[in-house]
């Protein structure tokens, strides 16, 4: 189309939660004996906070955090999921 430009600051938007956060722990716990709390904190939580700290050193990448549930703004999204 004459007279626009190509804008490409594209930016995707990922929306990352651990969806039956609660249910899953006591789910886990019960089948494997482990403690609620730690099912939480060492299989849900943690893990995804690493990998979101990990992601989050991409200069090229915004995080914004809620309480379990981060938004994430990518420029390259194949390179974020690929490299992560």
């Amino acid at each position: 189309m004459k007279g626009m430009t190509k804008d490409k600051s594209v930016k995707y938007l990922v929306y990352a939660d651990i969806l039956g956060f609660e249910e899953l722990a006591k789910e886990v716990a019960g089948e494997t004996g482990v403690d609620e709390d730690s099912v939480r904190e060492n299989y849900l939580s943690n893990p995804l906070k690493d990998k979101i700290d990990e992601i989050k050193k991409d200069k090229e990448t915004e995080v914004c955090t809620g309480r379990d549930d981060y938004l994430l703004f990518i420029d390259n999204f194949q390179k974020n999921i690929r490299s992560h």
